[in-house]
């Protein structure tokens, strides 16, 4: 079982990662036309989201104590790999 550092640790390289995935999405917008530029902002716009939203779920299991975080570590490994499929699925689309 991961604890609390080594998931922060996980965490915090992977939002780097999702950070440089929108800010390239965001140049191929800017590059982009009519439709398929709409698409990309659709797109980023979700990716923003979910990444707030493990920022949060991060937050919030670094604020947990060790008992709290045992019983949530489920859920926010299950948050997390929603979130990497997401990014992972835009990064094929586009």
């Amino acid at each position: 079982m991961i604890d609390q550092k080594e998931m922060k640790a996980k965490a915090e390289a992977a939002m780097k990662e999702w950070q440089a995935q929108i800010d390239k999405l965001y140049a191929e917008a800017k590059a982009a036309q009519g439709d398929a530029e709409a698409k990309y902002r659709e797109q980023i716009a979700e990716l923003e989201k979910n990444r707030d939203e493990m920022r949060t779920k991060m937050n919030e299991a670094m604020d947990a104590s060790e008992q709290a975080w045992k019983e949530m570590q489920g859920g926010f490994e299950s948050a997390w790999k929603s979130i990497s499929d997401s990014f992972e699925k835009a990064r094929r689309k586009f």
